[in-house]
């Protein structure tokens, strides 16, 4: 696979991306990503595509990498998701980044579109070319980002901070 594949565009943001990752999980439970070394990718490091829940990226390091070190992007059907086809109970913990984003400058740390409940907590990002976290839009919401140490973002556009987030259009969920 390559980074020139075909892209799409997630949600109501400004992104647009493809479907792929060194790691790939589509359709999958309580997966666990731990302890790993992800460096000189061209493409994303992680991908977690349509239906995943319960999945678990800890203490991993990520340098040096074309792209997003972890993007999460569901199968929503127009703005309707009770299909149920989003990563869900995402846990991103501990985890080191720095050097990412070298072909691919709308890249981060952490990318989510159409993605619920996710939690982002202590990890360290650094040295990246836009934000270090984005939210793509709210589908779903009940996402928890805390403790992280973001610094030295937005290195090639300066237009806002680590953190960056776009909710616009609504979705139809059954997460309650």
């Amino acid at each position: 696979p390559s980074f020139m594949e075909p892209r799409g565009n997630p949600s109501g943001g400004d992104w647009a991306l493809e479907r792929m990752g060194a790691i790939f999980l589509e359709g999958t439970e309580n997966v666990s990503i731990t302890n790993n070394t992800f460096t000189k990718l061209d493409s994303n490091a992680i991908f977690l595509s349509g239906y995943n829940q319960g999945t678990s990226i800890v203490q991993n390091d990520f340098r040096w990498l074309g792209q997003n070190a972890i993007a999460s992007w569901g199968r929503a059907v127009d703005n309707d998701a009770t299909n149920g086809e989003f990563p869900r109970w995402t846990l991103v913990e501990a985890n080191f980044v720095h050097e990412i984003g070298h072909i691919q400058k709308q890249s981060s740390f952490y990318f989510q579109a159409e993605t619920a409940q996710a939690t982002i907590r202590n990890n360290i990002c650094f040295n990246i070319p836009r934000a270090a976290v984005n939210f793509n839009d709210g589908m779903g919401g009940g996402g928890l980002l805390e403790k992280n140490l973001l610094f030295n973002t937005c290195r090639e556009s300066s237009d806002h901070g680590a953190f960056n987030s776009w909710d616009r259009l609504p979705y139809y969920t059954t997460i309650r």
